[in-house]
């Protein structure tokens, strides 16, 4: 696989388009439509489905989307850090999540801007698996891990911040009005909670035995440790 050739996979990928894909990358369609199909054969796979108006990834299509950016940034930063001289410059990767430590994150990185302001800054944002996959693969610099897990393997610093997690309701709720929420003020609701969260245990402290007789209704696939419940 060429890297040319990825980052013509890619562009269509995210036009969903030939045609506009074609125009973007300043080359002729059937030109774009011989690479996509001989990218294809190459991999022995069915990259897109072909609909009338616009193309939609199949599952093969959507995980080579997936590594191509890798591949392409990994590429990129190589041949940055190759060329650059005297001059500091580059791209620092900095995968996280949602946090409060990230201001002091932001911070640092001004001072890195005012004092090298060649260096450009690539935030990623994803969880701790998905962070500490793409530390591994060379995709980004550094991470700010949200989790409970091991860090032996890595140079690490503890960063002071602790996040608070909170519950989320409509204004006029009864709950809206404690100043504190107990976890039995929870029994009977219909929570929605991080699908994250839960497979870390990160409210069985907490709610300890009552947890049993909460009504979680369904698990939200994302990145926070927020919870909420629906009006009934």
């Amino acid at each position: 696989m060429e890297l040319r050739v990825l980052r013509y996979f890619l562009a269509v990928a995210q036009q969903r388009n030939i045609t506009k894909a074609a125009r973007e990358l300043l080359v002729s369609q059937p030109t774009l439509s011989k690479q996509l199909a001989d990218l294809e054969s190459e991999l022995s796979v069915k990259l897109f489905i072909r609909g009338h108006r616009q193309i939609t990834l199949t599952d093969e299509g959507e995980y080579l989307q997936a590594r191509a950016k890798e591949i392409i940034q990994l590429a990129d930063q190589t041949a940055t850090n190759i060329q650059k001289e005297q001059v500091v410059t580059g791209t620092l990767s900095i995968g996280a999540g949602e946090s409060i430590g990230m201001q002091r994150i932001m911070e640092v990185l001004s001072g890195i801007i005012q004092d090298y302001p060649d260096v450009k800054i690539r935030l990623v944002s994803g969880n701790a698996d998905e962070m500490e996959t793409a530390l591994k693969h060379g995709t980004i610099d550094f991470a700010v891990l949200m989790a409970h897990r091991s860090l032996d393997s890595y140079h690490h610093l503890q960063l002071p911040e602790t996040d608070r997690w909170g519950l989320a309701m409509q204004k006029d709720d009864p709950l809206a009005q404690k100043n504190v929420i107990g976890s039995a003020d929870l029994i009977g609701l219909p929570l929605l909670v991080s699908e994250q969260a839960l497979d870390e245990h990160r409210f069985q402290d907490w709610w300890g035995n009552v947890g049993n007789n909460l009504r979680l209704v369904q698990n939200e696939n994302n990145r926070s440790g927020l919870f909420c419940y629906p009006k009934s």
